[in-house]
């Protein structure tokens, strides 16, 4: 079990899968430019910058019948309009066909955005699907608190040539606007 680095997959986790080790892809390391999948949202804020990533493997995650699901932890520093950092949890998993996995993950941002600062809760969702990637990340309803209570949106991942950049399309009351 570990991390490698394999070409254009840029990270990639292998794992016991119960059928041996099968590669899982890191799925928001997928190709240079991985954008969200998901109905239109319409957000009328919008905050750019780069961040960096600190990766360690955790305890397997047992899924019954000696199948596992890899469990991975990121730490996250983000420059930029969004000056924070964060705590991901991912669980992956990968299947037989070369090409196809999935991974989910929680990840708790806190820090200063566009001057307000407070913390939120992202949820992932990535798939594979024999070699075409998607990934949707969501921001929690609700989980929004301090400066940031009531903001909703998504954000996107890019990776080009080894940097990684976000962009995070949101809403935000003002800051005078009572809470919900």
């Amino acid at each position: 079990m570990g991390i490698r680095e394999t070409g254009s997959l840029a990270e990639c986790a292998v794992m016991k899968h119960g059928i041996g080790d099968v590669p899982v892809a890191w799925l928001p390391a997928l190709g240079d430019h991985v954008r969200p999948q998901e109905p239109d949202m319409r957000m009328d804020q919008q905050a750019k910058g780069e961040f960096d990533v600190e990766r360690s493997m955790e305890p397997a995650c047992d899924m019954g019948d000696g199948v596992t699901a890899g469990h991975y932890r990121f730490d996250k520093r983000f420059a930029g309009e969004l000056e924070a950092t964060s705590v991901v949890h991912m669980l992956a998993v990968g299947t037989d066909v070369p090409g196809s996995a999935a991974y989910v993950a929680i990840e708790r941002v806190s820090g200063s955005l566009h001057g307000r600062t407070g913390h939120f809760f992202l949820q992932h969702n990535g798939v594979m699907n024999r070699g075409a990637a998607s990934l949707l990340l969501t921001i929690v309803p609700d989980s929004g608190a301090g400066a940031l209570t009531g903001i909703s949106g998504r954000m996107a991942i890019d990776i080009t040539q080894g940097k990684h950049f976000y962009t995070l399309d949101y809403q935000l009351p003002a800051a005078d606007a009572p809470s919900p």
